[in-house]
């Protein structure tokens, strides 16, 4: 297999960076370095869409260069900056109000205080949400793919929120596939009171997510679009929303 000098892979990925139209280093730098086997993402981004997109644009480049381990270390910028301890009570209340759920154990931990949210027994399902300088990190184990992708999603809307690592175990393992891409993000979309999700059509194929429908208002088509961004596993969203207003 051909190798490559650490300076030339850094060197093309922020080629391929600058070229790609969804994101936009002027605006939001972004830095890449390299450790062993390993692709740093550092800096911090507009909004989740270009967050994804450096991903999806920098796993591209790695595919054809062999075998690298991306580090996702990009931040979006949040809405408002707010201390810990005010967003991990939006956290205990968003956790703790979803039906999804309901028999979960939910733990969260600031600095070094443990909050048992609700305790279902042995046997259930966990999730700990541990909040640190505005990241969420998501650990414990869920039943599905959906439900990971579920909490993941809750925490980027978090207001506040401006990283989620999402470490959430699922048991038994199941196989990723586009079509439970899809299932998240109409699962999503009808967790979302500003988005009528029965209005739009949802395929995705190699992680790529297109979109059809008619909605209300650009405003409503806008937040379609963005619901799909958040939902870890989407590469790139194609946006055929017609929007009537």
């Amino acid at each position: 297999m051909m190798t490559y000098a650490s300076a030339d892979i850094v060197s093309y990925i922020m080629a391929r960076l600058e070229r790609d139209p969804r994101v936009n280093l002027h605006d939001s730098p972004i830095t890449v370095s390299i450790d062993n086997d390993k692709v740093f993402l550092e800096g911090q981004v507009d909004d989740i869409a270009e967050k994804r997109a450096a991903i999806d644009t920098v796993t591209r480049v790695l595919f054809k260069l062999g075998r690298w381990q991306i580090v996702d270390q990009l931040h979006v910028k949040p809405t408002r900056h707010r201390q810990d301890l005010e967003l991990m009570t939006s956290v205990v209340s968003t956790l703790s109000n979803e039906p999804v759920f309901r028999d979960y154990s939910i733990l969260t931990k600031v600095a070094d205080h443990i909050e048992v949210v609700r305790d279902n027994g042995i046997g259930s399902m966990v999730i700990i949400a541990i909040i640190e300088h505005g990241c969420i990190s998501l650990a414990g184990q869920v039943g599905s793919l959906s439900h990971q992708r579920l909490a993941e999603v809750l925490m980027w809307w978090t207001d506040g929120c401006e990283f989620v690592d999402n470490q959430l175990q699922i048991v038994p393992a199941e196989r990723d596939t586009d079509n439970e891409i899809t299932d998240a993000i109409r699962c999503v979309l009808e967790k979302d009171p500003l988005v009528h999700a029965s209005q739009l059509l949802i395929g995705t194929a190699g992680g790529v997510v297109i979109m059809n429908g008619s909605v209300a208002s650009k405003e409503e088509k806008k937040l379609a679009v963005r619901d799909a961004w958040y939902v870890p596993g989407v590469a790139d969203v194609v946006d055929h929303i017609q929007a009537r207003g």
